[in-house]
């Protein structure tokens, strides 16, 4: 899969009923990406990057976006949220 270079998000996402999952996409020395099936009601915890940015893109759906700091907005299909390393 490391030569792989196109992925369909939508076939890769794993759903469950019990809580928010992640699925590593593609890992390399440089960078990592991974999707997230997030149903309704679930939450994904907060947490941090140390080794770079997070980067969100909504492919469908809604989702309250956590910032940091009581911030928060609705991210909605075709968003992007970034944030900053750490």
């Amino acid at each position: 899969m490391k030569n792989q270079r196109i992925f369909n998000l939508e076939q890769v996402a794993c759903f469950s009923e019990q809580a928010a999952t992640v699925t590593p996409v593609i890992e390399t020395e440089d960078s990592s990406i991974a999707v997230w099936g997030i149903q309704p009601q679930q939450i994904v915890q907060p947490h941090s990057h140390p080794n770079g940015q997070d980067t969100w893109v909504m492919l469908k759906g809604t989702l309250t976006y956590y910032s940091g700091n009581s911030h928060n907005q609705i991210l909605r299909q075709g968003d992007v949220a970034i944030a900053a390393k750490n």
